[in-house]
């Protein structure tokens, strides 16, 4: 088993602080952050989604938690939680099954749910307002929406979602930073070198 996962305590995961005497980076303006709430809710007020990887929080209580690659049969993390949050690292597409239990009885989970994206708002998010790259990935964009069914949003700049949106009728299209789909059941950054800060 894997560590692959981070657990915070508190209302919302940590956020990395600029250092004392140093100027914070000009905002991104193709950054679209996930909800800061996880979007789906779940039994006994487990909060849940697969925004930015898989994410679940948790109320008060004693829990044990699981996340899953449901094609491998991995666990990738699994840990013990009073509160907070259970948060993958792996960010890109994975058939994650998230499993939460009441530890005063783990004969049967509590949440024990698997990643469907069929009829669920995806959200993808081009961080970038190159013409190129979105000419190759749109392609799998579509390719993606068309093997999960899944309702479909791509975010990129305003110029390039005016030359797409009609060639692409069955995927929304939005102008980062905004997009329409408030509620995302999943999003991925499509990026070959991604946007994590270490």
């Amino acid at each position: 088993m894997e560590n692959e996962a981070k657990t915070t305590a508190g209302s919302a995961p940590a956020e990395n602080t600029a250092p004392e005497n140093t100027s914070a980076p000009a905002p991104d303006p193709f950054f679209i952050p996930p909800p800061a709430e996880p979007t789906q809710k779940g039994p006994r007020g487990i909060r849940f989604d697969f925004n930015d990887g898989a994410r679940i929080k948790l109320p008060k209580g004693d829990w044990h938690v699981q996340i899953e690659d449901e094609d491998s049969g991995n666990i990738l993390f699994a840990c013990d939680a009073q509160e907070g949050w259970a948060i993958s690292s792996k960010k890109y597409f994975v058939p994650f099954r998230l499993r939460v239990w009441d530890k005063k009885n783990l004969d049967k989970p509590v949440l024990d749910h698997l990643l469907d994206l069929k009829n669920k708002p995806v959200l993808i998010k081009f961080p970038v307002g190159t013409l190129g790259d979105i000419i190759g990935w749109l392609p799998y964009a579509e390719r993606f929406q068309q093997q999960h069914q899944c309702r479909l949003e791509c975010s990129m700049a305003e110029n390039l979602k005016e030359l797409y949106e009609k060639q692409y009728p069955a995927i929304k299209f939005s102008a980062a930073p905004k997009c329409k789909t408030e509620k995302p059941y999943a999003s991925l950054i499509c990026s070959l070198l991604g946007r994590q800060k270490k």
